[in-house]
């Protein structure tokens, strides 16, 4: 049997509750014969070790002109969309346009295992299924698919088996010519994180102020963007002999600068974003910087992912962004 396992919704629901799924699934219940092809956007194979085959669906043009939404998607009607209000948004989760992201997958998955005659079982994340007990997809409605800490999205843990994060030390040297200095040296890394539109707080930490200490160690500034329509991205605009920017392309080469790093300093605009997640996924601590406001909500449940999920030597540690600007004074 080939198991597809199709992931159209946003980050942090694949790597808090979905991803963990089919691995727990795969360990248990998969036979010999049986092959397991992950979709997903691009980079993120190093999620999936255990698959058979890797397909990369970024480029899906269906896929890409629609938002993340949780498990799904959805699309703008009536010409609005980030460019208004977001009380001024019209959207849709449901209809044609996931029946046209579900053709557009399932052809570029058929050109690429055409060889195979095995019987298929389609499974998708914007669709609530239980498989062998295993809960995928969907958290809402009848679905217990929630990434925290609160009973409409409670992250159930034992639905999942997660695992440490392993980075590709082949992609050290491209990193390393990007930044023209090697990993050995010292420095500090730093991914910030905002999407129009998803704004819980309205305060923008001042970064050219934060990061101005300490002044003995490189600080590295990772830049990154999907090219989905309205996704989550990272953009520095600072400027010193201290800095280094990095557009990164793919996860690996995040895990690449995760790893080396002295140590990871995170910002998140608006809401606790999923970049933030990363660096305890690969064992390493995270300083996360916000509006403290953020850290009292409940998509912030740093002390619950703490520990049920991080696992593997690395933290998440809340640092209000009251407290970062005055520690730095």
């Amino acid at each position: 049997m080939n198991y597809i396992f199709a992931f159209i919704g946003e980050f942090g629901y694949e790597l808090f509750n979905w991803q963990g799924v089919v691995r727990k699934w795969a360990n248990n219940y998969k036979k010999d014969n049986d092959k397991i092809i992950i979709c997903s956007r691009k980079g993120l194979d190093i999620l999936y070790e255990f698959c058979d085959f890797y397909i990369d669906i970024s480029e899906v043009e269906s896929l890409k002109s629609s938002v993340a939404d949780c498990y799904t998607s959805y699309v703008f009607l009536n010409g609005t969309g980030p460019h208004l209000p977001r009380s001024e948004w019209q959207a849709a989760r449901a209809g044609e346009h996931i029946t046209n992201i579900k053709n557009d997958i399932m052809a570029l998955v058929n050109e690429q295992i055409s060889t195979y005659s095995l019987e298929t079982k389609w499974v998708w994340s914007c669709d609530y299924e239980i498989i062998e007990g295993l809960h995928f997809g969907l958290e809402r409605p009848g679905g217990i698919g929630g990434i925290y800490n609160v009973g409409h999205n409670q992250l159930k843990v034992n639905n999942n088996e997660y695992v440490k994060l392993e980075y590709n030390e082949i992609q050290r040297s491209l990193v390393e010519e990007k930044l023209e200095f090697s990993l050995n040296e010292d420095y500090i890394l730093c991914q910030t994180g905002f999407r129009i539109g998803y704004s819980l707080s309205d305060l923008k930490p001042d970064y050219n102020k934060i990061l101005q200490q300490p002044r003995d160690i490189k600080v590295v500034l990772m830049d990154f963007k999907t090219n989905r329509l309205n996704d989550s991205l990272s953009a520095f605009n600072v400027k010193g002999d201290r800095f280094y920017n990095i557009q990164v392309s793919s996860l690996a080469e995040q895990g690449v600068l995760i790893n080396y790093a002295t140590r990871c300093t995170f910002f998140t605009e608006g809401h606790l974003r999923s970049h933030t997640y990363l660096p305890p996924m690969f064992g390493k601590d995270v300083d996360v910087i916000a509006d403290e406001k953020i850290f009292s909500l409940h998509e912030a449940p740093l002390s619950f992912w703490n520990k049920n999920v991080f696992k593997f030597g690395g933290q998440m540690f809340a640092i209000p962004i009251r407290e970062s600007i005055d520690n730095n004074d």
